[in-house]
């Protein structure tokens, strides 16, 4: 009986101290995820962005000590690896400007930022200043844009939301925008300019986002995810927005982008039903192949 007993007994405490295990281990696996993670956000007109302008307004979309994580000009290989990495560590999710281009040379990596649910959003297709073209070339840098990403995702597009290169737009642009349906975020005053790409340390980087954030009290924190140091930089960007009780929202788009913007396949790159197979084609162009393949006139002319 005793022998029994005990067994039982044994048997119990085995039972007890796995499920003890098993608790700890989920507990230790969220143990990293940032605490102030607080909503997700519909962005569209009338709602987080004006109906004239186009521009998100922070005011309307986001409460007192809220913060957007943004980045700008990837996806990088390397870089824009490791951010994503630190990004799922501490369960937050940040939206992606991308470059057309870029979309176009690391397909795979920008599928990558989709799936693991962050906001992908379009940043020009070259990266050029749109004011120094005319106004029926920046609509075909934007329009290019817009179908590269999609080339990329193979067949999925990019969210409704649009940042001009080098923050330079004009009320054209900007209305050109607002009736395709699409949000602009521009340089308002409740941008958080990280100065990232400045010769300044990562540790810099976050106290000079921290040191204007407690100005403003709420805003969009704008990075660059082909930069090496906002990568070393987010850590402890986001151990100070932690500690300063700032929570970080998730933004979407309200609606999707219009048949004006979305293409159906681009011949010298993977169609929307091409599988993974074709990223190494792209990787075997040479420099001036993509260079010529990627242009925003090539690109609109294969544009079917």
């Amino acid at each position: 009986m005793r022998g029994r007993k005990g067994n039982a007994m044994s048997f119990l405490a085995r039972g007890v101290l796995c499920i003890g295990v098993l608790v700890l281990s989920i507990s230790s696996a969220n143990a990293f995820c940032f605490k102030g993670v607080s909503r997700t956000v519909k962005i569209g007109p009338g709602s987080g962005a004006s109906n004239v302008t186009g521009e998100f307004q922070t005011a309307v979309a986001l409460r007192a000590k809220e913060v957007v994580l943004t980045f700008d000009d990837g996806p990088m290989p390397g870089p824009t690896d490791r951010i994503l990495k630190v990004l799922d560590e501490n369960c937050v999710k940040a939206t992606f400007f991308v470059v057309g281009r870029m979309a176009l040379a690391e397909p795979a990596l920008t599928r990558r930022i989709r799936a693991d649910g962050h906001t992908i959003a379009v940043h020009g297709h070259t990266h050029l200043n749109l004011l120094a073209m005319d106004h029926p070339a920046a609509v075909r840098e934007i329009r290019a844009g817009y179908g590269a990403i999609q080339v990329a995702l193979h067949g999925k597009q990019a969210a409704a939301f649009f940042r001009f290169p080098f923050l330079a737009d004009n009320h054209g642009l900007q209305r050109y925008l607002v009736n395709q349906g699409i949000s602009v975020f521009g340089g308002g005053k409740d941008l958080i300019d990280s100065d990232d790409w400045m010769d300044i340390s990562s540790q810099d980087v976050a106290q000079r986002v921290m040191a204007r954030l407690r100005s403003r009290g709420r805003g969009i924190i704008l990075m660059h995810d082909i930069q090496p140091k906002t990568a070393s930089a987010l850590p402890h960007l986001l151990a100070a927005l932690d500690k300063g009780g700032y929570k970080i929202v998730h933004m979407i788009p309200k609606a999707g982008v219009p048949d004006d913007l979305a293409i159906n396949s681009y011949p010298r790159l993977p169609a929307p039903q091409a599988d993974e197979a074709d990223d190494a084609k792209i990787a075997t162009l040479s420099a001036r192949e993509k260079e010529r393949a990627f242009s925003v006139e090539n690109f609109i002319e294969n544009v079917k």
